[in-house]
């Protein structure tokens, strides 16, 4: 609830602070961006979360968490050089900050998921809030203060993520815990992708809903 409240607060700071064009655009590459994390994670944040509530054992448990960020690791290799083929044939605004936004914001999904699965579902909600009002503060310094615009939004979710994630891992060290090339399976990464894609499916079903009408609009 606080950090669905601290988003709503957002909305009418940056209307008052950004141009009417510049926010349109900032929430419609907002929503491509959530559309793309999706795809490029394919939605192995739910995956990862299945099959660490069901893991036996600590092995296993490492086991689930390697193969997932092996599988976003090379994923995000191939968004860096799809990115980059893209930059050499478009110009489009803000395009390695949306990439650098989408990385993050799919760690987030993961860790976070990640922690429920493991069991630390108070670490999971304080992530939550830890990242709202961190966000909170840096818009108001980038945007209000700084007045830097719709970069100053960008900065301020990247920083907000990385901030909350690193203050949490430094307190849990999960990743140091379970995380481990030699834990590495092929057989454990097919079976997370072959839960977490159709949700993949489902996901860009339920974005072509509910907001691929602002592709429209803007266009028209």
């Amino acid at each position: 609830l606080g950090s669905k409240l601290i988003t709503f607060m957002l909305v009418p700071l940056y209307t008052f602070f950004i141009a009417a064009e510049e926010y349109g655009y900032y929430d419609i590459s907002l929503s491509i961006t959530l559309v793309l994390m999706g795809v490029v994670c394919v939605q192995m944040n739910d995956g990862i979360f299945r099959f660490l509530i069901d893991a036996k054992d600590e092995s296993e448990k490492k086991n689930f968490i390697s193969s997932v960020y092996s599988i976003l690791f090379r994923n995000y290799l191939i968004l860096c050089g799809i990115a980059y083929v893209l930059s050499l044939f478009f110009t489009i605004p803000y395009l390695w900050v949306m990439v650098i936004l989408l990385i993050l914001m799919g760690l987030y999904e993961i860790q976070t998921n990640i922690y429920r699965g493991i069991g630390l579902n108070k670490y999971f909600a304080i992530a939550g809030i830890l990242t709202s009002f961190l966000l909170f503060a840096l818009v108001l310094i980038f945007v209000v203060w700084l007045k830097m615009g719709i970069m100053g939004i960008f900065i301020a979710h990247i920083l907000a993520r990385i901030l909350s994630l690193s203050i949490i891992e430094l307190k849990l060290g999960v990743l140091k815990t379970y995380l481990s090339i030699k834990s590495i399976s092929s057989a454990t990464s097919s079976k997370l992708l072959k839960y977490s894609f159709p949700l993949m499916i489902n996901g860009l079903c339920w974005w072509v809903i509910n907001s691929s009408n602002k592709v429209f609009i803007s266009n028209y």
